[in-house]
């Protein structure tokens, strides 16, 4: 009976360094991809926060037939969050943005550095809009006279 050899298990070193070395260089091609990517449903889920906020002031204004106000929760800084409140209390407060965020607000007429709904829905400012950036990638947020936040992709800041 001849005796069975023995072939080698595992891999080499050779092999370990080689598939190692291919792992390392698929990662460093992928990481700014899934790293862009991470930023990108940062700056949504923001968005999308504040979009929630601004129609439900709406709402609010409309179903108690009253002055909503959406302003900063430490003025003038809308990073810090944002604030729904009627003539007498707090309805409302968002937490803030990481520090990494970048919003502002923009209106006409210019004097108004908040959100006003009246109690038909419409906005007591002409119209305004959000800029909200987020590292290199920026949005905004557009709410017309008559309340209906819409949002859009703006290029990146030069």
């Amino acid at each position: 009976m001849q005796a069975l050899k023995q072939s080698p298990s595992g891999f080499s070193l050779l092999e370990t360094l080689l598939w190692s070395a291919l792992a390392a260089v698929l990662m460093a091609v992928s990481l700014p991809s899934v790293m862009m990517m991470l930023d990108r449903v940062r700056l949504e889920t923001a968005v999308s926060t504040w979009v929630e906020y601004l129609q439900e002031g709406r709402m609010l204004a409309i179903e108690r037939h009253e002055k909503i106000y959406i302003l900063p929760t430490h003025a003038p800084n809308w990073t810090e969050g944002l604030s729904l409140r009627n003539d007498h209390q707090l309805l409302k407060q968002s937490s803030a943005l990481e520090k990494s965020f970048s919003v502002t607000w923009r209106s006409f007429p210019a004097q108004y550095s908040y959100l006003i709904f009246q109690g038909n829905g419409l906005l007591e400012n002409e119209n305004g809009h959000f800029v909200f950036c987020y590292k290199q990638l920026c949005k905004t947020i557009i709410v017309p006279k008559g309340g209906q936040a819409e949002v859009m992709a703006l290029p990146p800041p030069r």
